[in-house]
């Protein structure tokens, strides 16, 4: 049986690979990805909110993103680098560190 929502959507949910075991482990350019999209994001003043909502996307994968707890598709990528005003290379430039 599908899972619905709240208003009784049918085939809302994660897919099943996501609910599955072989998740495919974030890396260390997963965390830098995530880090370098917080970086730009703050330096153009904008919220979490906002930057979910510009890109269609729930604020709670944006946080994952941003925390590199998973991995940002090609798609997401490119999207954040019109939004965010950069190339898509500048989100695996190193994070400069403090």
């Amino acid at each position: 049986m599908e899972e619905t929502d709240e208003a009784g959507r049918e085939g809302i949910g994660a897919p099943a690979w996501q609910n599955s075991d072989r998740r495919v482990p974030v890396s260390e350019v997963d965390v830098n990805v995530g880090n370098r999209l917080r970086k730009r994001r703050l330096a153009l003043g904008l919220s979490q909110a906002e930057l979910a909502g510009e890109a269609a996307l729930l604020l709670q994968q944006l946080q994952m993103y941003e925390r590199g707890a998973d991995r940002v598709s090609p798609a997401h990528l490119c999207k954040f680098a019109t939004l965010l005003g950069v190339r898509i290379s500048y989100f695996f430039q190193s994070v400069e560190r403090n």
